[in-house]
């Protein structure tokens, strides 16, 4: 795993911080994570730099954001746990991919 190492650290503490505010703002996680990675290869110019008006439709408190991010999940034990995985999961990929690590499986 990468949390082992400080730029892994780093990578997962701004991933879980993104996914808290945004399950505080009371969006669906899922459908919010989806459009700012898809969003965020947009406004990201050619030499690396963003406009920080532009990042402002994407927060997570935003009205701009599509329906189906600002529609709060249902939330019941189930599907909550699921939530949660979910959310460690995308830590741990998005975490990879910050660190520039790679990950094998298997032999």
């Amino acid at each position: 795993m990468t949390i082992n190492t400080v730029r892994g650290a780093d990578a997962s503490a701004i991933i879980y911080s993104v996914t808290e505010t945004a399950r505080a703002n009371g969006v669906n996680v899922y459908f919010y994570m989806k459009h700012l990675l898809t969003e965020l290869t947009r406004v990201v110019r050619a030499d690396g730099s963003i406009d920080e008006k532009e990042l402002e439709p994407l927060m997570p408190w935003s009205k701009a954001l599509p329906a189906e991010v600002l529609q709060a999940p249902q939330i019941s034990g189930a599907v909550f746990g699921v939530e949660r995985r979910f959310d460690l999961y995308l830590i741990f990929l998005l975490s990879l991919l910050y660190t520039g690590s790679s990950f094998h499986c298997g032999k």
